[in-house]
Order: C-alpha cells, then structure tokens, then sequence
C-alpha cells in the first residue's frame, strides 16, 4: 500500500507515516518499490512486509489470559483483590506516561475513558446530579469476562483506580456495575 493509504488507515499524518517506513525499509522489514503504470507521472511508492522480516506466528493472547485468569481463581478469596492490585499497577502505569493531570472532575472522568481506551474500549463519561458515571463499551475482553469476570471486572476497575490515583484526580471509582446492560458495564465515580 502506499504511505498515504497506510497513513489514513492507521491514523498517523501522512509524513509521519513515511518517516517510519522509511525507517522501516531501512531496517529492511518492508520493501519499497515503485508502482507500475500505464499512465503518465510519477510513480507512487508501495510498501510491502518484507519477505525476510522475522516471523511472526499467531498469537494466543486469549489463552495466556486464560491462564493467567485460571491461576488467579486458585486462591478463590483473594483473586478479586489480586485482579485489582494488577489493573491499579496497570492504570498507575498508563497515568505515568500522561502529559495533562486531572484537576476537574471532568477531566479526571475524561482520563478514566482514555485509560480504558488503551485497552480496547470506547466508552463515553456521563455527567449525572449526584457524581459521574461511565459507560463501558463494548468489552474487548467479553469472552473471557463472560466465564472468568470476577478477576476480569476486578482488573477493569484496578485500572480505573490506579489511574484516578496516580493522577490525584477529584474522584474515585466508587463501583462497577458488570454488564449493567447487555454488552454494557456501568463504573460510578464519586467525589474524592
């Protein structure tokens, strides 16, 4: 493809795009090559995986999660406790790396749906008369959350946590509502 339809699908600016395929090509993990025409101009540059780039197999992430999961439900009192703790070191993490703080409620809401965002859900905060709430959608962890959800909701709301923690935001997760409606978690956010 080239470095403009790369750059629309992945949503960079089309010269940034280059700059990392240049890179690439560089690096030899994708080839470079000239379109053929039958028209006159200028050829457009395409980009390829390069057929000497490392392999790459199918990843499992679903079945390491299970395992993982699995390990976690062993110790059946504390694997809430335990799923959380790592969703708050996750969300501690992702804060870290933010350049704004969260001074205002708002804001602090508005980093909750960015942080779940990392990690695959599009949510949207919802301003209500007695605190803030967020709708989590879709889960992207739905199938595993469907058999294991304990540990999974628990590291959600960890992530949550941590995040609003680290941040020294105005507000805390006071709950999470799994599946609150199909395909849709609730998270309560009260004043600190």
């Amino acid at each position: 493809m080239t470095s403009t339809e790369l750059a629309r699908t992945v949503g960079l600016h089309g010269n940034t795009a280059r700059f990392h395929l240049e890179a690439l090509a560089s690096a030899r993990l994708v080839e470079r090559r000239a379109e053929a025409r039958t028209s006159p101009g200028r050829p457009r540059m395409l980009y390829a995986v390069s057929a000497s780039a490392p392999e790459v197999g199918e990843r499992s992430y679903r079945v390491l999660a299970q395992i993982l999961t699995r390990h976690l439900e062993r110790e059946p009192s504390r694997a809430a406790q335990r799923a959380e703790a790592a969703g708050a070191a996750w969300g501690r993490d992702l804060a870290s790396g933010s350049r704004g703080g969260a001074a205002t409620e708002e804001a602090a809401a508005q980093a909750v749906v960015d942080g779940l965002a990392t990690v695959g859900f599009d949510s949207t905060a919802v301003e209500e008369t007695q605190g803030r709430r967020v709708d989590i959608t879709p889960c992207p962890f739905l199938e595993l959350a469907e058999t294991d959800g304990r540990v999974v909701c628990a590291v959600h709301r960890g992530l949550m946590r941590g995040l609003l923690e680290e941040l020294d935001a105005p507000l805390r997760v006071e709950s999470l509502t799994p599946f609150a409606e199909p395909h849709r978690c609730v998270a309560r956010l009260r004043s600190a």
